[in-house]
């Protein structure tokens, strides 16, 4: 097996450095139709922001920093895009 092969066998395959995105811990375990409730309050900017956001969770025993909702909506979280 030459090098090329090694490091082929390594790949993860959606490789996440560091501890998760808190909202993706949050979506993996929530019900699939709060799941679904949740993705579309993040989407929907002028109905919820960020901060309403997090108190609802954490109301439900899911604390998550409103600043990590913010990082969740903007992209720039450890999320890896599915597909």
């Amino acid at each position: 097996m030459g090098l090329a092969d090694e490091l082929a066998a390594e790949v993860v395959e959606h490789p996440i450095y560091g501890p998760r995105c808190p909202v993706a811990r949050v979506f993996a375990i929530m019900e699939e139709g709060d799941a679904d409730v949740l993705s579309e309050a993040l989407s929907d900017r002028e109905r919820f922001t960020a901060k309403q956001i997090a108190r609802v969770l954490e109301r439900r025993g899911l604390p998550v920093a409103e600043s990590a909702i913010q990082r969740h909506r903007r992209g720039s979280c450890k999320c890896v895009p599915v597909g």
